[in-house]
C-alpha cells in the first residue's frame, strides 16, 4: 500500500494527485538549541526551536473522468493556500471504505437522500453526498452503512486513531462531528469532535478530523479481528443550521498507526505546474513544503498519569514518554479541597527543574502547568510562576507534588503533549 500523504485536509496520494519523491527528508534526531534556565518569577525553558527545514517533492495531478485537468489542478492550489496546516505522512493505515460506489450507505437524522459523488472526493472514486432537512429537527444529519470494509486491529490493541473526511456546506451552528466504527449497531467505538486533526477550526469544503481510540467511548465487545463493518458519521448542529442543505459529503474513513505517522506544522512556498505538455489528462508538478518547526507531532495528546483522590501533603511518581524529541506535557491539578494552601510545587526530580505557583487556593480551582505553549493558568486565567517550567526528558522521569498548607490538592491528569516522533 503506497503512503497516505496529506496537505491539511487534501489527500496528495489519490487518483488526481500522487507524490513521487521527497527530498530533504530525514527521520534522525540533531542536537536541539536551548537557553539556559532563567532563574526568576514567570521564567521559562526554551528548548523548542530546532531547524526548519524545506521539504521539495514532485509528482503527477490527473484529470479524472469527471473533472479536467485544469479543475484538478485548481482544487490542489486553493488548497495549498492554507497556511499552517498539517503536512502529514501515514506509512501504516486501513480503509474502513469501499467508495468505488454508494452501495450499502443508509440515511439517518435529518437526511432523507444520499448519493454517490464521483466529483467531490479524496479517496478512491467519490463521496457519499448527503442533504439536511433541518426542519425534521433531529440537530442532526448522516449516513451509516452496516457493510463497511472489515479489518483486523487485534495486533494493535487501542493503539492509532480512526479518521475521516467529512465535507461541510456550512459550519454555522455545526457543533461537532461524531464517528461511530465497530462490528455491528451493538458493538463499536464513538466519540466527538469539535475541529480538525491539526487543531484547524471545521471549514467549509473537506475537513479531516481524527479520533484517537484510547479516548473514544466504547459500546458493548469490540472484536478487534472483524472491526469496520458498521460505521456512521453524524453532524451535529443547532438553530443557526437554519437552512436545508444538500451537499454534505463523506470521503472517507480509515484507521492509522500514530507510530508510523508524522505531521509537521508547515505552509506550501510554491506549488508549479509543467503545463509544457501534450498529454490534456496529466501534468508533472513540483511542489515546495516549508515545516517551519522542524520537528513532528502526534495526532493527539496522550495520558501519561491519571490519578485522583490524593491526601497526602507530598506526591510522587514517575511518567515515561517516548517518542524522539523532547517532550513538552500538560498537567492540571484540580483541588477538590483546601484549607490555609498557599503554594503548590511541581518538580521533576530527574531534571532537577520545579516550578511553584503561590496563591490562596480554594476548593475548586484548577492549575493547569502547560511546558508546550509555555503558561501557567489558574482558573483559565494565567497567573505568574517561580523559579522554571520543568523539562522533561525520553524515558522514565521522577515527578513530585508538594502542597504548604493543610489539605490537599488532588493531581488531575498528565498528559504528554505534541512533538514525539522526531526531525524531519
Amino acid at each position: 500500500m503506497k503512503n497516505l500523504i496529506l496537505y491539511g485536509s487534501q489527500n496528495l496520494s489519490n487518483k488526481k494527485c500522487g507524490i513521487e519523491y521527497i527530498k530533504n527528508f530525514r527521520g534522525s534526531i540533531s542536537s536541539i538549541q536551548k537557553i539556559n534556565n532563567a532563574r526568576f518569577p514567570g521564567s521559562t525553558v526554551v528548548d523548542r526551536k530546532i531547524e526548519d527545514r524545506g521539504l521539495s517533492m514532485g509528482g503527477v495531478v490527473r484529470a479524472t473522468e469527471d473533472l479536467s485537468l485544469q479543475e484538478v489542478i485548481n482544487e490542489y492550489s486553493s488548497a495549498f493556500n492554507d497556511s499552517d496546516r498539517y503536512f502529514r505522512i501515514s506509512t501504516n493505515y486501513l480503509v474502513f471504505t469501499d467508495l468505488k460506489d454508494g452501495t450499502g450507505w443508509q440515511i439517518q437524522g435529518d437526511t432523507t437522500t444520499n448519493s454517490f459523488d464521483s466529483e467531490s472526493f479524496q479517496y478512491e472514486d467519490g463521496s457519499i453526498k448527503f442533504n439536511a432537512d433541518v426542519s425534521l429537527g433531529n440537530g442532526y444529519s448522516g449516513v451509516y452503512t452496516e457493510t463497511g470494509v472489515e479489518q483486523n486491529l487485534s495486533a494493535y490493541g487501542t493503539t492509532g486513531a480512526f479518521e475521516a473526511w467529512v465535507y461541510l456546506p456550512q459550519t454555522s451552528g455545526v457543533t461537532g462531528i461524531e464517528l461511530k466504527v465497530g462490528n455491528d449497531t451493538s458493538n463499536y467505538y464513538s466519540g466527538t469532535v469539535k475541529n480538525q486533526y491539526d487543531d484547524t477550526p471545521f471549514e467549509v469544503g473537506w475537513n479531516y478530523i481524527s479520533f484517537m481510540i484510547e479516548e473514544m467511548a466504547v459500546t458493548g465487545v469490540i472484536d478487534p479481528y472483524s472491526i469496520g463493518e458498521y460505521l456512521s458519521v453524524k453532524v451535529n448542529y443547532g438553530a443557526l443550521m437554519s437552512e436545508d442543505k444538500s451537499d454534505f459529503r463523506l470521503g472517507g474513513i480509515i484507521w492509522q498507526d500514530e507510530v508510523q505517522t508524522r505531521n509537521f506544522r508547515s505552509f506550501v512556498e510554491d506549488f508549479d505546474v509543467n503545463m509544457e505538455h501534450y498529454d490534456i489528462s496529466r501534468a508533472n508538478f513540483a511542489l515546495s513544503v516549508f515545516a517551519y518547526e522542524g520537528v513532528a507531532e502526534s495526532t493527539g495528546d496522550y495520558t501519561v498519569l491519571g490519578v485522583t483522590g490524593l491526601t497526602a501533603i507530598t506526591y510522587a511518581d514517575d511518567v515515561t514518554f517516548e517518542g524522539s524529541y523532547s517532550p513538552l506535557p500538560k498537567f492540571t491539578i484540580n483541588v477538590t479541597s483546601a484549607t490555609n494552601v498557599t503554594n503548590i510545587t511541581f518538580t521533576n526530580v530527574t531534571t532537577g527543574d520545579e516550578i511553584g505557583i503561590a496563591r490562596t487556593y480554594s476548593a475548586g480551582d484548577k492549575i493547569v502547568i502547560d511546558t508546550y505553549k509555555r503558561e501557567v493558568l489558574a482558573n483559565g486565567t494565567a497567573v505568574d510562576y517561580d523559579d522554571v517550567l520543568p523539562r522533561f526528558t525520553l524515558g522514565k522521569n521522577d515527578i513530585q507534588v508538594s502542597i504548604e498548607g493543610s489539605t490537599l490538592e488532588t493531581i488531575d491528569e498528565l498528559i504528554q503533549n505534541a512533538n514525539l516522533t522526531g526531525e524531519v
